[in-house]
């Protein structure tokens, strides 16, 4: 993804890309093992152990600082936002 907020697609883009891959899906002979592959890595997911910070007490400083940017930044008014930019 890229970093700066401008160059990202919108959620419209993004929306269209996946009815995209399900139509690609959809029509192929391979569909079934695709979602079969897909179900799979679902199971070998939920059984991947959770690794946890080494450091917990590091993140809770992280979450302070950017919360401290929300509360001192600048109001956003929702009118300004040109159309079709954030869906």
């Amino acid at each position: 993804m890229n970093s700066d907020p401008e160059n990202r697609p919108t959620a419209v883009d993004v929306l269209r890309k996946f009815e995209d891959w399900n139509k690609c899906i959809e029509g192929s002979d391979d569909a079934n093992g695709i979602k079969k592959e897909f179900l799979e890595a679902d199971k070998i997911a939920k059984e991947l152990p959770i690794v946890s910070q080494k450091h917990p007490n590091l993140i809770n400083a992280q979450r302070i600082s950017d919360a401290n940017k929300v509360l001192l930044s600048k109001p956003v008014d929702l009118s300004e936002v040109p159309d079709g930019k954030y869906h």
